[in-house]
């Protein structure tokens, strides 16, 4: 069994499982979680931006050549030009093993298109609808061919946003965001699944 190194995080330096202070990469990531999203929220820095995407997953991603690939949406479905209908990956879980809802993603959605880092890129999508079969329709303003690109914000468990300074949102993603000593590490989500 390949075991996840923990990763610590002191503001200004990334380490792996050593505790030696490496490169400094960013300023503050606990700080940056726990203001993911929310109006007037942003990251401080292009690497926290980045780095974030260690704590949550979203409907898609985007490979090397910006393609949007599926993660935890299972399919999508286009019945016309401007709706999107998503059906969440079967067994999609947050990092406390509890399942990936629709009411999660359109929560996730509204958090999403209020905050400053992704209002922009979810400017054209008017709004997001869960339905009683646990999919998700989304209603763009126009037509637009690279929609499935715009379903990269992160997916957040409901029932744990928060506007607690010192309090991130529960995620989905490779990692799980702990408070260590005054900064913060790094511990691998158990429940964590490789798309596809």
């Amino acid at each position: 069994m390949i075991s996840k190194p923990a990763l610590f995080l002191w503001p200004g330096f990334l380490s792996l499982s050593s505790k030696k202070p490496v490169l400094c990469l960013f300023q503050n990531l606990f700080q940056e979680a726990c203001n993911l999203v929310g109006a007037g929220s942003a990251a401080t820095t292009a690497v926290n931006a980045q780095l974030t995407g260690l704590l949550y997953d979203s409907l898609t991603v985007l490979d090397t050549a910006l393609t949007p690939q599926l993660s935890l949406a299972a399919e999508i479905a286009s019945p016309d030009p401007t709706h999107l209908v998503v059906y969440l990956r079967t067994g999609a879980v947050f990092a406390d093993s509890s399942a990936v809802t629709a009411a999660d993603v359109v929560s996730s959605f509204n958090e999403a298109k209020r905050s400053a880092r992704y209002g922009a890129l979810l400017s054209n999508v008017a709004s997001a609808k869960a339905d009683k079969q646990g999919t998700v329709t989304f209603t763009l303003s126009a037509a637009d061919p690279h929609s499935w690109g715009c379903l990269t914000f992160p997916i957040l468990k409901r029932s744990t946003l928060t506007t607690e300074k010192g309090q991130a949102p529960l995620g989905g993603g490779v990692y799980i965001l702990q408070s260590v000593d005054g900064g913060a590490q790094l511990v691998a989500n158990p429940h964590y699944r490789v798309p596809g």
